[in-house]
Formats: structure tokens, C-alpha cells, sequence
């Protein structure tokens, strides 16, 4: 049995050998890789189900935790063999293109990241690996790089898939769409910005920027279905509260789909409003009850089938006749007899016609459909049929092209005809002796394996919406060009983040105004409100204090330190202010000693005459103070500083005068030794415990030292005639 793990390091593994392979072995070494994926992902669906786990951050009890088993098992040899395919249809499609290692590494890369997503089962491992398919989508969205359109959609694509995986993060450390209803939500958006669901469809067709090969295996076997994915792994059906949204939703995207199809040209996008529709309906599935993995794997595995062939296809013929537009393309069928035939059997597939997986499919997911779900069923299945119609049957019929065409070469028609063939053999594999087991396992009451229901209402149901959709197509064709809306939600998007830096800008100045005395306050003021508050909804927090009457040492040391700090605030020379201040800062070390802690006051003591003589050296060379700030400037400030002091004294206050536990001071004194090797408690908490925070103090000291000198160092040379 091969160990889960193994499953997503082929594909990191395979990308690093592609970016150290020669150029002029690239081809011979993607047609073996394609293969290899092939006959893995075979391996995968057939093997019985396993776990593996290790390890992560023991401390917490976090481990990272893969599964093959039932949905699981199947999205992953789907991804597997899909991706063999795109590899090899990809480098025929960029053929002796220089960037074709760095596309090839991306896509391996980015199907190592999906095959983790779905085979996770441990909420921070599904998190990583969903961040990884958004980061490595940026990357392949935005391939063309030089071009201003690839780039926004890929900004677009990231931005709103990433944000989303950041309220899923919450979500999953919350515990899961099951825990509460906070929860579930944010499962929910992070599900619907992966997978493109209203109002977050828009991202979609827009990352049909990126080359051919990326658009098909991002839309037939990859990230997109990771949202829906996701919903039916966290059991959405039984969170009933939020089926009402999730149904509208897919049903505005559903109207958003079938419109696409009747309104745009490009087969890419023509292409992509029918995964939206998909998308929708998978959604749909994971909100019935019962639906059982059966039905949902087979939707996913017939849409994969079918739209990974025409993806393909539509960018074979763009290879061939340098045009998308499906008004200008008719007549194919004879210059490219080979595509033409794998598109007219993906098309049959697309339409849900017998005797296609993609028909078992349709019937399956139709049939388990409460009414409202069954009517949004029907307008997802028509945009599907005008879409098959126009991609897979319009461009190869009808009268001759008016382009010159020529058949590709068998790297670019392969793959869909591999894949329009699996999608007609579909229902005898599933029917076979080694699937039947597997997908059986599978089943519910209410989804068993039953290719052929009869002819039945819902048979002519189907045919029905069928030929709806091949008069709308036909009407779509013929209809006369539209204008694009004036303002899409993908344009608002874009404005919307081109537009935050600025306002960011603004809304700075107007809090500040540019000068850093006037950010330090808001600082102090918003801290002081938040600490008020912290004490206030405590409920008596600040009850209780212990107090004993101060003694005339520490009545002297407190005026000592108050005195130098007030006489700082109306002094016009730096060097006296910073002389002040050392003598505030020395009282406190005085503190230090008097409550019987030598070392601290000695550390103190350093830290102020270091400071005093480097803020002396420093300021000493700089002219006077021009002029003090004015009497409403200084109170504001007196204020501030007034609120901020007290907090923080009551916050210390509040503290001391609480209850506390002695775990962590017991942890420290126990484990100093043993661990940390040092019998300095104190020592060891500063340099082992908490080694990364003072290993931070060290660098941002070094770095103002750094400045320091720069400053220094700038004006001595501008000082040197």
C-alpha cells in the first residue's frame, strides 16, 4: 500500500526534476511524467483506504494528517490523471516556447497543493495547502506576465481567494462548520471565494487571462472545486440555517452562468460560465440531506471529463486557427477530424445525453432534488446544453471557415480524446468489477449505483431542458453582438483595491498629518481606550488592591522621578530634556533596589546612561528647539499621557492585587536546568525561553544604532567643506 504522503510529494518532487531538466528533453520527459500521473492516479483509486499522520508542533497536539478514503480518494486520482494529461497537452501547446519548464513546474506544483487539500484532514494541514493552491493560481493566472490583463485578473484571483482562506482559518480554529454558527459562516465565505460563488463569482472568468493549459486544469479537476469540495467534507447539509443563502446563491450564479453562455464568444469564457454552473450545482448537492458522496463524485468526475476535453480543445483550436470567437469558427470538422471528434463526444457528454457518464450523472443529482433545488438543477443543465452546443458543435459544422485551419499534433488532440472517451465508457467502468466495490462503499439509500431509471418523468424532464438549450444556443449564434455592461463587479473590484492605497494615504494624513508626535498620541490614546475598556468589562478587576503606606525613601524616589519628568516638559534645550529624563530613568532603577533586586536596577542604570550619551551625541550636533508647541498642542498631549500613565499603572495595579497561578513560574524553575542549563532563572527566560523575542529587541536596537550612525555620519560629511 503506498502511504498517502506519497501522493502529494510526486508532484513537488516532479517539478523540481522538470526546472533541472535540459530544454531538449523537456518533451520526451513530460509524455513519461503524463503517463506516470496516468497510471498513479489508477494506482490511487484502486488501492484501500489509509491514513498517515506526523507530528507538527507537538507541544500543541497538532499533527499534519492525510486520508485516502471514499470523495477523498477519487478527487485525488482525478486530479492526479487530469494533471498527466494537461502536462503533456501543455507542452505541445507551448511547443519550443522558453517558459514552457517554468509552466509545466507550476502546474506539477500546483497539483501537489490540491492533492494535499483533499487529502487533509487536519484543519491547520487543509489550511496550508489552500493557501498554497492560491498562491501557485496567482502564479499561473498572472503566467503572462507582461501583460496588464493577466496581471489584474491574477491580483483579482489571489486577493479574493486569499482573504477568503484567511475566514476560513478562523472558521477551522473555531472547529468547523459543525462547532457554531460563527463557524459555519466563515466556512462558508472561505468556500464560496474558492470556488466562485455569488457575489464572489466574478474572479472566475477573469482568470482566463492565463494560457490554455492552466484554464483547463484549473476549471476541470483543481481549485475551483475545492470550495464545494470543502462544503461537502464539513456536512453542510445539515447546517439547515444557512441553506436558504447557499441555494440563492447558487441560484444568482446559476442566472449569471446561463447569461454568459448566451452573451459571450470567447469559447475560454463561454467555457468558464458553464463551470460556474457546475459549481452551483455542487454547491446545490452539498445542502441535500442523504445526497452521499455517490452523487457528488459523480458530478465532479463528469464535469472534470468533460470540461477538461474542451478546454483542451478550445485551445487546440486556437493553436490552429489563431481565433476564439465562436462566430468567426465553422467548418472545422474537416481540416481537424481528430478534434472535431473528441469535441462532439465531450459535447454529448457536456449535454447529459445517454450513454455518457456525464447522463448518470444529471439523472442521479436530479433525482435526490427538492423542488426549489430541482428548478435551479434545470437552468444550470440549460446553460450547460448551450454551451456544449456552441464550444463542441459550432466551430466544426455549418459552412467552411473562413480561417485556414490544419490539424495539431497528437500532443494537443490526445488528451481530450482520452478524456471524451472516459467520459463515454464511464458507466461500463463504473458498472465493471473493479470499480463496483469502491463505489458501492460509496452509496447512501438514497444515491445507489443504477445507471438506467427507465423512461421516466424525469427522463423527459431532460430532454426537454435539452432542447431548450439547443434552440437558445442556436439563437445566442445568431443573435446581434451586444455590448458589455458598462461596469462589471470584477471592474468594482480592481477600482476598489487600485483605490486603498490612496486611502489609506488620506485617512493617515488626516489622522496624523504626517508628523510622527501626532501618531505616537493616537497610539497612546487608542491603547488607553482599550486598556479602559479591558478593565472595565473585567468586572471588578480593580477591586481589592493591597496597599501598605509608602516609606520616605520611595515617597523621595517617586518625586525625584516626578520632578525631573515635569521640569522635562517646559525645558527648550535637548541636552537638559535628556539629562531629565536619565534622572527619571535612574529613580526607577532606585525602585529596583529598594525592592531588593540588584540586578535589574544595575541593568537599568546601563540602559540609562547609554541612552543618555548616545541621544547626547546624537542631539548635540542638531540646532536648538525653534519653537515649543502650543498651549493646546501641550495639554493635548498632557492629556494623553496622563490616560495612558494611569492605565497602565492600574492595568499593573489590577494584576498584582489578582489571584494568579504559579504554573508558569513552577515551569521555569523546574525546566531551567534540565532544559536551558543554567541555574540564573532570570537568564534563562531572557536568552532560552523567550530566545526569538530578545533575539528581536537585539535587532531593532541594532537597527536604531544603525540609523543613529547613519544620521551622525550624514552630518559630519555635510559639515566637511
Amino acid at each position: 500500500m503506498v502511504p498517502p504522503f506519497f501522493w502529494v510529494a510526486i508532484g513537488f518532487l516532479m517539478a523540481l526534476i522538470v526546472m533541472v531538466t535540459p530544454r531538449r528533453a523537456l518533451g520526451a520527459l513530460s509524455c513519461f511524467g503524463g503517463v506516470f500521473l496516468g497510471v498513479s492516479a489508477g494506482v490511487l483509486l484502486s488501492q484501500p483506504a489509509s491514513t498517515w499522520a506526523v507530528a507538527w508542533v507537538p507541544a500543541l497536539g497538532v499533527e499534519l494528517s492525510l486520508a485516502v478514503e471514499g470523495l477523498r480518494q477519487v478527487f485525488a486520482s482525478l486530479i492526479l490523471g487530469i494533471g498527466g494529461l494537461i502536462v503533456v497537452f501543455a507542452t505541445g501547446y507551448l511547443g519550443a516556447d522558453v517558459r514552457c519548464r517554468k509552466l509545466i513546474a507550476l502546474l506539477l506544483a500546483f497539483m501537489a497543493s490540491m492533492v494535499g487539500l483533499v487529502l487533509s484532514t487536519d484543519p491547520l494541514g487543509l489550511f496550508l495547502f489552500w493557501e498554497l493552491t492560491s498562491f501557485f493560481s496567482y502564479l499561473l493566472i498572472g503566467f503572462e506576465d507582461e501583460d496588464p490583463v493577466a496581471r489584474r485578473a491574477a491580483r483579482q484571483a489571489f486577493v479574493i481567494t486569499g482573504a477568503g482562506g484567511l475566514v476560513l482559518l478562523v472558521g477551522l480554529l473555531m472547529g468547523g462548520a459543525s462547532a457554531s454558527p460563527a463557524a459555519a459562516i466563515c466556512v462558508l465565505i472561505g468556500a464560496m471565494t474558492k470556488s466562485a460563488l455569488w457575489p464572489f463569482h466574478f474572479w472566475l472568468p477573469g482568470a482566463m487571462a492565463a494560457p490554455t493549459p492552466i484554464s483547463a486544469y484549473l476549471h476541470s479537476a483543481t481549485m475551483v472545486k475545492g470550495g464545494v469540495f470543502l462544503l461537502f467534507v464539513q456536512d453542510f447539509s445539515k447546517i439547515e440555517f444557512l441553506h436558504p443563502y447557499l441555494i440563492a446563491s447558487a441560484a444568482v450564479t446559476g442566472l449569471i452562468a446561463l447569461r454568459m453562455s448566451l452573451f459571450e464568444c470567447d469559447l475560454k469564457k463561454l467555457l468558464a460560465a458553464s463551470t460556474l454552473g457546475a459549481l452551483a450545482m455542487l454547491a446545490l448537492l452539498a445542502t441535500i440531506p442523504g445526497a452521499g458522496p455517490l452523487a457528488f463524485a459523480a458530478v465532479l468526475v463528469a464535469h472534470a471529463l468533460y470540461k477538461g476535453a474542451l478546454f483542451m480543445i478550445a485551445g487546440g483550436i486556437d493553436h490552429a486557427t489563431g481565433t476564439r470567437n465562436v462566430r468567426e469558427l465553422s467548418g472545422l470538422r474537416k481540416a481537424m477530424p481528430m478534434t472535431a471528434t473528441a469535441a462532439a463526444l465531450a459535447g454529448v457528454a457536456m449535454m447529459g445525453l445517454p450513454p455518457t457518464l456525464a447522463f448518470w450523472a444529471k439523472e442521479t443529482a436530479l433525482g435526490l432534488a427538492r423542488p426549489a433545488i430541482f428548478a435551479v438543477l434545470e437552468l444550470i443543465a440549460v446553460g450547460a446544453v448551450v454551451v456544449a452546443v456552441r464550444v463542441a458543435f459550432f466551430p466544426f459544422w455549418g459552412r467552411d471557415c473562413v480561417r485556414e485551419a490544419h490539424e495539431n499534433p497528437p500532443t494537443l488532440w490526445l488528451g481530450p480524446a482520452v478524456l471524451a472517451g472516459l467520459g463515454l465508457l464511464g458507466p461500463l467502468l463504473l458498472m465493471g468489477p473493479p470499480l463496483r466495490p469502491f463505489l458501492s462503499s460509496l452509496a447512501t439509500q438514497s444515491s445507489q449505483i443504477a445507471y438506467w431509471h427507465g423512461f421516466n418523468a424525469l427522463f423527459f424532464v431532460s430532454l426537454g431542458t435539452i432542447a431548450v438549450g439547443i434552440g437558445l444556443a442556436f439563437w445566442a449564434q445568431k443573435r446581434p453582438e451586444a455590448r458589455a455592461p458598462a461596469f462589471s463587479a470584477a471592474d468594482w473590484t480592481e477600482s476598489l483595491l487600485t483605490r486603498i492605497p490612496s486611502w489609506g494615504s488620506q485617512l493617515s494624513k488626516l489622522v496624523s498629518g504626517g508628523k510622527l508626535r501626532n501618531e505616537l498620541g493616537l497610539f497612546f490614546a487608542v491603547a488607553a481606550g482599550l486598556m479602559l475598556f479591558g478593565l472595565i468589562s473585567g468586572g471588578g478587576f480593580l477591586l481589592g488592591f493591597r496597599t501598605l503606606p509608602p516609606t520616605f525613601e520611595e515617597i523621595v524616589i517617586v518625586a525625584l522621578a516626578a520632578l525631573a519628568a515635569g521640569v522635562a516638559l517646559v525645558q527648550g534645550s535637548r541636552i537638559a530634556v535628556i539629562a531629565l529624563l536619565g534622572i527619571s530613568g535612574s529613580a526607577i532603577a532606585l525602585i529596583y533596589l529598594a525592592y531588593g533586586a540588584p540586578d535589574l536596577a544595575i541593568t537599568q542604570f546601563l540602559i540609562e546612561m547609554l541612552t543618555v550619551i548616545l541621544f547626547v551625541l546624537g542631539f548635540a550636533r542638531l540646532p536648538r528647539f525653534r519653537s515649543l508647541s502650543g498651549g493646546s498642542t501641550r495639554v493635548r498631549d498632557a492629556l494623553i499621557a496622563l490616560a495612558f500613565g494611569g492605565m497602565m499603572s492600574l492595568l499593573l495595579l489590577g494584576v498584582l492585587s489578582s489571584e494568579t497561578s504559579g504554573t508558569l513560574s513552577d515551569y521555569f524553575l523546574q525546566n531551567a536546568v534540565p532544559e536551558a542549563y543554567g541555574r540564573n532563572v532570570v537568564n534563562t527566560i531572557i536568552v532560552d525561553f523567550r530566545a526569538l523575542d530578545t533575539l528581536g529587541e537585539i535587532v531593532v536596537i541594532a537597527m536604531a544604532a544603525l540609523g543613529v550612525s547613519a544620521l551622525l555620519l550624514r552630518r559630519k560629511s555635510r559639515s566637511t567643506p
